[in-house]
């Protein structure tokens, strides 16, 4: 069983329980696993992730940062969050021997991730949140700039 069946388990039973309380915002399993589903579509179908694929994030904790774990879960590629504090030699360094395909870059660190795109020419930059939209925008392919090889 893969982790982001656990959410499934629970979506199938109590639906409507809370999963997640964030901000003073409340989601319930049923709507969480939607996102996670949406999440593994669009990584997928718009960004080519699949098993074995690493995926990094580089942004705070939100509830779209755990739909998008979970959703590297059930594609059996794997998640990679990057420690915000980190310089960029050294998110460099990780994304190098990671071989990450995708790094996922809230808006707050998106200087910072500009600073390594021309060391990275294999990894496509994915910025979430320019827009306000966050992950959930970036992965349905609105509000983000989607920078393929600098």
């Amino acid at each position: 069983m893969e982790l982001s069946a656990w959410i499934d388990r629970h979506a199938d039973f109590t639906p409507d329980k809370t999963a997640l309380n964030y901000e003073g915002r409340a989601i319930s399993y049923g709507d969480f696993a939607g996102m996670i589903h949406a999440h593994a579509r669009a990584l997928k179908g718009v960004f080519g992730i699949g098993r074995g694929d690493r995926v990094a994030y580089l942004g705070l904790n939100s509830p779209e940062f755990l739909a998008l774990m979970f959703a590297c879960a059930r594609l059996g590629a794997l998640f990679i969050p990057l420690n915000w504090r980190l310089v960029a030699p050294e998110h460099v360094f990780i994304l190098k021997d990671a071989h990450a395909k995708a790094l996922f870059c809230e808006a707050e660190f998106r200087e910072h991730a500009d600073s390594m795109r021309a060391d990275l020419p294999d990894c496509d930059f994915v910025s979430c949140g320019f827009e306000g939209g966050g992950v959930a925008a970036a992965l349905k392919g609105s509000g983000f700039g989607r920078r393929r090889r600098p």
